[in-house]
């Protein structure tokens, strides 16, 4: 646009040009004029002044007058109407402020962070944190914010507005030190904003005359100098629900009462101390840790225990803390620690036992372990210096028992001596088994009961071996289980002393033996049960059976036969028959006799007991013969048996069989060899 436009459209021409003008001036006003103008009419210039003195330069209703500004209308400042602090915090990363009025919309997380600008004298920085979080503001470069060292921030809590002055070069002053960096506060009084809900400093709540900690944390209450008097009303109490520390020494003239722990390097009382006590505490019933009664308080008696090993439980050891525990109850009191904890040197989880009418202390001396006052040993210390001690000492049990050691009734007072064994030895009680070891010396009698053959009233070595009473009148011998000799009146009895071990070998079925004697003469006595003579052909004609094995082979060496002696009843199937039975030395050989004869047979088959008659086969009747001597004689023939002669004895049998004699020839009763061993 021409600047002559502009002159007629402001009545410009009309009112400061004169008509006549010399066509140069005309053009010196005209570059005059495009020399203050911009195309789009803008005041260029470097100073304007006012043009009547005193009266300033009034520009579009805003008054500028020897240095200073009026407006007619609020002054607007350029916004930052919506700012995100930089997420996480820094100096580096923070939002840059870049008008006079900042508002932070968005600071989600604490010391999320922004940036001033370079600090010039003069520039002002208004700062709003609409925020949920308290933001970290920065000083740009090495400028500073208050008192704060330049690495670090100022804090502006949510809904809290800050200005920021720079009064001298790269230093900003806030219009108050923000929370976190505030050193001092200088005010006599500091009421509540809201009724009764009081006024609370880091933490700590003022309210109505009282102080409560409402956080958590390290809370210290510091007296640097002088007394510390804490003014309670009558009857009105001190309540701490948190850790107390007292570093110094400290004097409390009242009761001091807990619901915890306390622990204390060293305290001096002028009166009794009153711990937690409970009583009336039901144990668990059937026991076990898992579901067992907690001890709350220091000492704890247990007044019902209905059936041994009902349990209660330990608090969680604390070091230093001590718990007594009273057994009141029935029977035995099973004492658990908490969980994965100990007591004294049992594995974790495992109980102590208390038995009835007891007292047991525990003392933690960690934070995992107890230790009982109920040690595994009592030592007991000689009167005089270092000459020895007496322990009694408890052992593990398999059965989870309590052994009680205690005293009749006595009339007396009396003295129990633990004599010298010479060696670590056993006491000798009065029920159940017992070893006793060494030369013993009693000075009267003793009395044992009666006994039986498996059970001798003086065992010796094996538990069925030894003396017993046999009958009133009588004292017997058994070894293994077996009587083996009888004491009477009048000595031992002739048959009543059996061998230990048999001299010979028996056969393998059907009989038994019990040799009697001195060891030298012996008197065999066999019992035969359904014993095999010899199997039957099943045809009719005479035989000889031929037995399976010997009844008994002698012993090597040589011995005397004196007589023999049988009572038999035998047993065939099929018509009876009447067998000629004896004893020899040799086997029947089978051949075709009706009987033993000594002529036709062989003097062998019967020379030990010669062969008579047993009838019959069916009625089974029982048929003695003898005594006996062998064949030839005393001292003669097998009667004088050498070391080379025969050792088998048999029992052999010889008739005339029917058909139907079919099977084995069996043989039930007794057989009886006197005989000497040389």
């Amino acid at each position: 646009m021409a600047v002559i436009d502009l002159i007629n459209r402001t009545n410009f021409l009309p009112t400061k040009i004169p008509i006549k003008v010399p066509a140069e001036k005309v053009n010196e006003v005209l570059q005059r004029l495009n020399s203050i103008t911009a195309d789009d009419g803008t005041l260029i210039a470097d100073t304007i002044a006012e043009s009547t003195s005193g009266t300033g330069v009034t520009i579009d209703g805003v008054l500028i007058k020897d240095g200073t500004v009026t407006t007619t209308a609020p002054l607007i400042t350029s916004v930052a109407p919506a700012i995100t602090a930089h997420a996480g915090g820094t100096k580096a990363a923070a939002y840059v402020l870049t008008e006079e009025l900042n508002v932070i919309t968005v600071c989600a997380t604490a010391l999320d962070s922004v940036l001033l600008p370079a600090a010039v004298v003069g520039l002002k920085i208004t700062l709003v944190n609409l925020g949920v979080a308290t933001c970290a503001v920065y000083a740009a470069g090495t400028n500073t914010i208050d008192d704060i060292i330049t690495t670090n921030p100022a804090i502006v809590q949510p809904e809290d507005v800050v200005t920021f002055y720079c009064y001298t070069t790269a230093k900003w002053q806030s219009d108050f030190e923000s929370d976190g960096v505030y050193d001092k506060v200088y005010t006599d009084t500091i009421s509540e904003n809201t009724a009764t809900a009081g006024v609370t400093i880091d933490g700590v709540k003022l309210k109505d005359g009282g102080a409560t900690v409402i956080t958590g944390g390290a809370n210290t209450f510091n007296i640097t100098n002088g007394t510390a008097i804490i003014d309670v009303a009558a009857a009105s109490n001190v309540n701490i629900d948190a850790n107390l520390a007292v570093s110094g020494a400290s004097t409390i003239n009242q009761d001091v009462s807990t619901g915890g722990s306390p622990a204390f390097v060293k305290t001096t009382t002028s009166a009794l101390n009153t711990r937690g006590n409970t009583t009336g505490i039901t144990a668990f019933a059937t026991g076990g840790q898992a579901s067992a009664v907690a001890l709350t308080t220091d000492f704890n008696n247990v007044t019902v225990c209905a059936t041994a090993h009902d349990s209660v439980k330990l608090p969680t050891a604390v070091a230093g803390l001590s718990v007594t525990v009273k057994n009141s109850g029935a029977t035995l009191l099973d004492i658990f620690p908490a969980d994965a904890d100990s007591i004294d040197a049992l594995a974790i989880n495992l109980a102590v036992s208390l038995n009835s009418g007891s007292t047991i202390t525990f003392n933690a001396i960690s934070g995992v372990v107890w230790e009982s006052s109920m040690d595994d040993a009592i030592t007991i210390n000689s009167p005089t210096t270092a000459t020895g001690q007496l322990v009694v000492k408890a052992a593990a049990s398999a059965g989870n028992t309590v052994t009680t050691i205690t005293n009749a009734s006595q009339a007396a007072a009396r003295t129990y001596t633990v004599p010298d064994a010479g060696a670590a030895a056993n006491f000798v009680l009065s029920e159940g088994a017992a070893t006793i070891n060494g030369i013993k010396t009693f000075g009267s009698g003793i009395v044992l009961p009666v006994g039986a053959v498996g059970t001798p009233s003086v065992q010796i070595g094996a538990v069925d071996t030894g003396l017993y009473l046999v009958s009133a009148v009588q004292t017997g011998f058994a070894q293994d289980g077996v009587l083996v000799s009888v004491y009477d009146s009048e000595g031992i009895k002739p048959d009543s002393c059996q061998f230990r071990t048999a001299p010979g070998t028996l056969a393998s079925a059907g009989v038994t033996v019990r040799h009697y004697g001195d060891g030298r003469d012996v008197t065999s006595v066999f019992t035969l049960t359904n014993y095999i003579i010899g199997p039957l052909a099943g045809a009719a004609a005479a035989k000889v059976l031929v037995p399976p094995e010997a009844l008994y082979i002698f012993p090597a060496g040589g011995h005397i036969l004196a007589a023999s002696r049988t009572s038999l009843g035998l047993t065939a199937t099929g018509t009876a028959v009447t067998p000629d039975v004896g004893l020899g030395s040799v086997v029947g050989d089978g051949s075709a006799f009706a009987t033993l004869n000594l002529a036709t047979v062989g003097i062998t088959v019967e020379d030990i007991l010669t062969g008579y008659a047993i009838a019959d086969t069916v009625t089974h009747a029982a048929v003695a013969s003898g005594p006996i001597t062998p064949t030839a004689g005393a001292l003669a023939g097998i009667a004088l048996n050498k070391a080379t002669d025969s050792k088998n004895l048999f029992l052999n049998a010889a008739a005339t069989w029917n058909a139907d004699n079919t099977g084995n020839l069996t043989a039930t009763g007794t057989i009886t060899v006197k005989w000497t061993i040389m």
